[in-house]
């Protein structure tokens, strides 16, 4: 039975979903699961999600930076990092920038282990932005100072017992963090992401970066 291109992308896309593995979609369809598996592969050598997710972004003036752990089921040893907040469990970091409107603006993915300050300049990368929002874990004079030379401003809540004090307007975007952390929840509403299933770092990230795009429909 010939399976079309349409087919196979309705079948990645049921697996980011649902979380089914390739084997039980290609027992469901009636197919040989690596038609699916094998596709995925191939659009992610192509770099196919990073192209489309380059051609769609947008310029914005104001966005948020946040990061969230997916803990691993089956990934390799060396591209995991323990959780920080629960050492038990080990896992994957997906640091994302967002725009006003949740729309992901930058990306990057390292072992959950790996502090939020060392993967901040790879996730905005050719990002074009005036401002960037995040919490008490990106706050870094040096990171500051860095992005003051590239005309942007990290904002970030001083603590309690500092003499310095955001202003009113400052307090008003902080507030706007959800926007990115509603994001990363419906990100793992997609049961492939739920936990980290892939044994292979890229196929990881690329499933992270289809997820992102799934959200934009």
């Amino acid at each position: 039975m010939k399976i079309t291109i349409d087919n196979k992308l309705k079948g990645i896309i049921y697996v980011l979903r649902t979380g089914i593995s390739w084997k039980d979609l290609g027992i469901i369809n009636g197919i040989d699961e690596s038609n699916y598996r094998k596709f995925f592969y191939k659009l992610n050598q192509m770099k196919v999600f990073d192209n489309i997710m380059e051609s769609i972004k947008e310029d914005s003036e104001i966005s948020f930076i946040d990061s969230t752990v997916i803990v691993n089921k089956c990934g390799k040893k060396e591209s995991i990092g323990f959780c920080p907040q629960n050492k038990k469990h080990k896992g994957n970091k997906v640091s994302l920038i967002v725009n006003d409107k949740g729309k992901p603006l930058g990306c990057k993915i390292d072992k959950s282990s790996c502090h939020d300050l060392k993967l901040i300049d790879e996730t905005i990368e050719k990002v074009n932005t005036k401002v960037i929002v995040g919490d008490k874990g990106y706050t870094s004079k040096s990171l500051k100072d860095e992005l003051e030379k590239k005309g942007i401003k990290m904002l970030v809540p001083y603590k309690k017992n500092s003499k310095l004090k955001n202003s009113n307007m400052e307090k008003k975007l902080l507030k706007k963090r959800h926007i990115v952390e509603n994001s990363f929840c419906q990100l793992k509403k997609l049961k492939r992401l739920g936990y980290r299933f892939e044994i292979k770092i890229d196929n990881f990230i690329n499933f992270v970066k289809l997820g992102l795009l799934w959200l934009m429909i």
